[in-house]
Parts: C-alpha cells; structure tokens; sequence
C-alpha cells in the first residue's frame, strides 16, 4: 500500500477532529455509562382514599388531608401559622387550631378568624388510584 493511500484511508476513518487533544484517552468500551442526574423523587404516601371522610380528614405527620366535598381533597400544613400549634382535622367545614382555635376553611386554607393572621400553607398531592401521595 502507498503512503498516500494510507493517509487517505486514515483520513476516511477520522472523526474530523483536528483540534483534538492527542494525549487524551478515549473511554474504555467496557466502563458502566455515567449516572444520569435526576432530581425526581418517588413520592411520598401519605393515606388512602377511603381513610379521609367526606367532611373531614386525617393528620400525617404534620400534614392534614381534607376531603370537603366526595372526590375532592386538598392537604394543607397541620401546623397553625401563628404558633405553630397543631390544626385539627374539619368540623361543620372548619379546620381549628388546638391551641387559640385560629379557624382556617377546609376547602381552600384560608382563615376565617385568628389570631391567626395567614391561612394555612397548601400541599400539593396526587391521587393514584386509592393512594394519596405528595409529589
């Protein structure tokens, strides 16, 4: 073979890199693929549908799943935001504070009377199947 077809076949195989870095080594065919960075997380199970009464609901740690009207829930931070005190689940469509009977709507967080002076902080969450999980 010539000189000039092997610089002409080597040419052909070439990746046409010519600022390529001579010293450097290409990765082993045989090394594991790199972790792909993710920050998804499993979510979290909180309950299931048939433990939150329509009208009522269920502490989780320190969250409250409400279920104010059937098929329709809502969590909510379990801590009053005024003392942190813990919030009960609702009555007659009311969630209360156990400590100053701060009153927040069940439907949505808000407050009704303090001396609380914010609503409750809503949870996102996901219902799959009879599961009630945060995201």
């Amino acid at each position: 073979m010539t000189a000039g077809a092997l610089v002409a076949m080597l040419g052909a195989c070439s990746d046409g890199d010519l600022d390529a870095d001579p010293t450097e080594t290409a990765p082993s065919v045989t090394d594991p693929p790199a972790p792909v960075a993710t920050s998804e997380r499993p979510p979290t199970p909180l309950t299931t549908t048939d433990e939150v009464p329509v009208g009522g609901g269920v502490v989780v740690a320190d969250v409250l799943v409400v279920q104010p009207t059937a098929g329709r829930f809502h969590a909510f931070s379990a801590v009053c935001p005024h003392q942190g005190g813990p919030v009960r689940p609702p009555i007659n469509g009311m969630m209360t504070c156990s400590w100053h009977n701060s009153r927040f709507r069940d439907g949505d967080g808000t407050l009704l009377s303090g001396p609380a002076r914010t609503g409750l902080r809503r949870i996102p969450l996901r219902i799959d199947g009879k599961k009630i999980l945060m995201p």
